[in-house]
């Protein structure tokens, strides 16, 4: 069957973040470390090309959660503390090619994903603003290459009426 269903989870790197707030434009680094994960959640239809690869399409829905932290306390006048995080719940497109050989699989592809549903809160020791942020959305592009292995062996043998 050409159709299946997927879950992703993944961990993502922040880092830094741009910031216009309150009249002011700053780049902060991001130096805590925190865990920052995405979820995917839909189908997949796979176009088989020959008995080894095949090109695939995976819309799905998705959910974003991201934080960055500042911290600069190094001098006790001039100390910085700054959070950004964004909540978003949205939908993605995965377009990927795979090769099976065997117990062998290799994938490669891009997922876009778009979060029309996003909440940011943001909090600056610096500037005074406000954390009400309205008309907030949020994409990203994932790349990847990943490699496997998977339980049952891939043949390039079909059933058919009449024997083998």
């Amino acid at each position: 069957c050409p159709f299946g269903l997927y879950f992703r989870a993944g961990f993502m790197g922040v880092s830094g973040v741009n910031r216009t707030a309150g009249g002011e434009r700053v780049k902060l680094d991001n130096t805590e470390i925190t865990f920052n994960m995405f979820y995917d959640l839909g189908g997949v239809y796979a176009l088989n090309i020959n008995k080894h690869v095949s090109v695939c399409a995976a819309p799905a829905v998705s959910m974003l959660f991201v934080n960055s932290e500042y911290r600069n306390f190094s001098n006790i006048y001039k100390s910085r503390a700054s959070t950004d995080s964004l909540f978003g719940v949205g939908i993605t497109a995965d377009i990927y090619a795979k090769i099976r050989y065997k117990y062998f699989v290799a994938a490669a592809g891009c997922a876009a994903s778009f979060y029309p549903l996003a909440l940011v809160t943001s909090a600056d020791s610096s500037i005074n603003y406000s954390t009400n942020i309205r008309d907030t959305m949020a994409y990203n592009l994932r790349p990847y290459v990943s490699i496997g292995f998977t339980f049952k062996e891939h043949t390039a043998l079909n059933i058919a009426p009449g024997g083998l």
